[in-house]
């Protein structure tokens, strides 16, 4: 996987996460993708952040 498509991968999956949470609530986006477990303490991906990026991302 290229650094582009990791991005991309990572921006699905936290712009998932924004919309879980009221409007203008980024820091409740930012517990919810702890909280589900998408990202690690690192703020990179887990296996299951990569895999929901998976489903979020249309496929060309």
């Amino acid at each position: 996987m290229n650094k582009r498509q990791g991005f991309l991968k990572f921006e699905a999956v936290f712009a998932h996460c924004e919309k879980r949470v009221p409007a203008g609530s980024l820091f409740n986006a930012m517990d919810d993708r702890l909280e589900m477990q998408f990202f690690d303490g690192d703020n990179s991906l887990s296996a299951s952040g990569h895999l929901h990026a998976e489903i979020l991302m249309p496929t060309t």
